[in-house]
């Protein structure tokens, strides 16, 4: 093959790679180590908000690479879940109208009725997107969606909460019933060490510990 390469002058340039490399490969091995690091560099193409419309350009390309390669029917849905989840991620980081509108509009083209892969998240992106009609109206929606998300993650840590609360409670009356046994099996204790038959047979303890030996 000789379009193993990265495309220049955008971000995401790996994502195509990655495909090409996953569809063409006859086997795959998977080494549990890091072999490269992210390096910061205030200069990059990374740091710029703009560039976050380079993952149009970047879908493009894999969308054609599948079409020519005649992998897009059989990954059709995979391709539209990859757009869904692609588009959306970055429609908060890029902050802009145009970013917005350009995702609605790519958005609006998919239909997602027959796509059983889609996991609940980006459905629900996908439907804010698209239910939105300006960006402001989209965080407001978005957000709203993330404290509601947040607000049943905190009840649902309340409840356990209570949970491991009551069972502490049910700890700590056990452990009060077997403090007091313990009293009162020191109580007995001490009462029978201090009785007159006790000090009695005392010899005779002595010699059965002797004729034991």
């Amino acid at each position: 093959y000789d379009d193993f390469y990265f495309d220049t002058g955008l971000i995401f340039e790996d994502v195509p790679f990655q495909v090409k490399t996953l569809l063409r490969a006859k086997k795959i091995s998977y080494i549990p180590k890091y072999f490269y690091y992210y390096r910061q560099n205030h200069e990059s193409v990374m740091n710029t908000n703009k560039n976050r419309e380079d993952i149009y350009k970047i879908i493009e390309i894999v969308e054609k690479f599948l079409k020519e390669n005649n992998y897009y029917n059989e990954f059709k849905y995979e391709f539209n879940y990859f757009k869904i989840l692609q588009i959306t991620q970055y429609i908060i980081p890029a902050n802009s109208e145009k970013y917005f509108n350009k995702a609605k509009k790519e958005l609006e083209k998919i239909d997602i009725n027959k796509n059983k892969i889609i996991p609940g998240k980006e459905i629900e992106l996908y439907n804010i997107t698209i239910n939105s009609k300006s960006f402001s109206e989209f965080k407001r929606k978005y957000y709203q969606s993330e404290n509601k998300k947040l607000e049943n993650k905190l009840k649902k840590i309340e409840k356990e909460n209570k949970k491991l609360e009551n069972k502490l409670k049910k700890i700590e009356k056990e452990n009060k019933k077997l403090e007091n046994k313990l009293k009162k099996v020191k109580k007995e204790n001490e009462i029978i060490l201090k009785s007159n038959s006790w000090k009695i047979t005392k010899p005779l303890r002595k010699i059965k510990k002797y004729i034991k030996k």
